[in-house]
């Protein structure tokens, strides 16, 4: 991109030295324990960028549409994912074997696509809502603790946005286990369309039906994600900090590489070692944790789906129900795929939430 940085002119660039030495990101480079300056910032960076620096409507627009592509790319792992939290059968199954029986028995590639649009909506139209209300709240929210801050902004994002999100999800993952049990018998069910599934969902219960586990969801759920940004943001800062002799400062690169020389070294190099926006750290930061809460909340995740596909369904009975069925371990169903899923979501999530928030950046966009 020409706005990068490392295209300033020199003079521009010592400058900018001297603010990134005394100014913002050190501040944060002690695990996020301490409060950096709020925005806007003179100098932005992986760490510090907020709400105040950032065009939100082209934040939102590049968070909603690489939302759509992450979400339409996992179709696949998120349609054996529901399968496996939802039938001991399928759960006996590997990832592998549950996609090839939907694609030798229920259509091929149209079979492997049931509930994606639902889904795909339901995820674009709250990733709107979620990271717009994130962002303005952690910048706002009068706390001086950061991991507090982005803890409480992420429950607070989380609550609100599955209002559009739940409904949305609910309608896809019936029509994604439509067939748990239909193909096991040698038959596969067409699943209705979304609007269909919708009515009938609202025909079987009302608003309980088509807001089926929002109560846990705002009791456990939303605690996943509080947690999620808590620890990403305090990983991020201790792994900048530990990491800080061997990161670069990109806006030197002017003064020994011309601006018009391409190298494909040069282009890793900023990814690897870039001291603003390094892309390996952020992924770092997001594996471990995404990992970390993977394994905490998978009984969650597991009575969830189950209350949501089961009409009329109760906490209490679809909690007794897995684990008279299946045991302790039922509520660790699918915990092996749901790390798999949760590690590459995780990486993709915070990966175009970082690259929409430098996208959107008011400096980058000026520069």
């Amino acid at each position: 991109m020409s706005d990068v940085p490392w295209a300033q002119k020199p003079e521009e660039n010592q400058s900018n030295i001297e603010k990134h030495t005394a100014g913002d990101a050190p501040t944060e480079f002690d695990g996020g324990t301490a409060t950096a300056e709020l925005g806007p910032h003179e100098h932005t960076n992986s760490l510090n960028r907020s709400y105040s620096d950032l065009d939100s409507m082209w934040f939102v627009t590049y968070a909603v549409i690489l939302c759509w592509l992450r979400t339409a790319a996992q179709q696949p792992l998120n349609l054996a994912l529901a399968r496996k939290q939802t039938s001991s059968v399928a759960n006996k199954m590997t990832t592998r074997q549950i996609i090839r029986l939907v694609y030798n028995t229920e259509g091929g590639l149209l079979g492997l696509t049931q509930g994606m649009a639902a889904l795909a909506l339901g995820c674009a139209l709250s990733e709107v809502v979620y990271l717009w209300l994130f962002e303005y709240s952690r910048e706002n929210i009068p706390l001086a603790n950061k991991p507090t801050r982005d803890a409480v902004s992420g429950y607070i994002a989380d609550a609100l946005c599955r209002l559009v999100h739940l409904p949305l999800s609910i309608v896809a993952l019936r029509q994604m286990t439509a067939n748990c049990e239909g193909v096991q018998r040698g038959r596969a069910v067409k699943s209705g369309c979304m609007i269909h599934t919708f009515a009938s969902m609202y025909r079987e219960g009302g608003l309980r039906t088509i807001y089926a586990g929002y109560g846990t969801t705002l009791v456990i759920g939303c605690q996943w994600t509080a947690v999620w940004w808590a620890m990403y943001g305090v990983s991020k800062g201790y792994l900048y900090a530990a990491a800080d002799g061997f990161l670069l400062d990109g806006r030197e690169d002017p003064v020994t590489e011309p601006v018009f020389v391409y190298s494909p070294w040069l282009s890793w190099k900023r990814w690897l070692l870039a001291r603003d926006d390094n892309v390996a750290l952020n992924t770092v930061a997001s594996v471990i944790t995404s990992a970390v809460t993977a394994v905490i909340f998978n009984p969650y995740l597991v009575v969830r789906a189950n209350l949501q596909v089961a009409p009329k369904a109760r906490l209490w009975g679809v909690t007794r129900e897995v684990y008279r069925t299946r045991g302790i371990l039922g509520f660790y169903g699918g915990l092996a795929l749901n790390i798999g899923t949760c590690l590459i979501d995780g990486v993709l999530a915070s990966t175009s939430y970082e690259y929409a928030k430098l996208w959107a950046d008011r400096a980058h966009q000026s520069g």
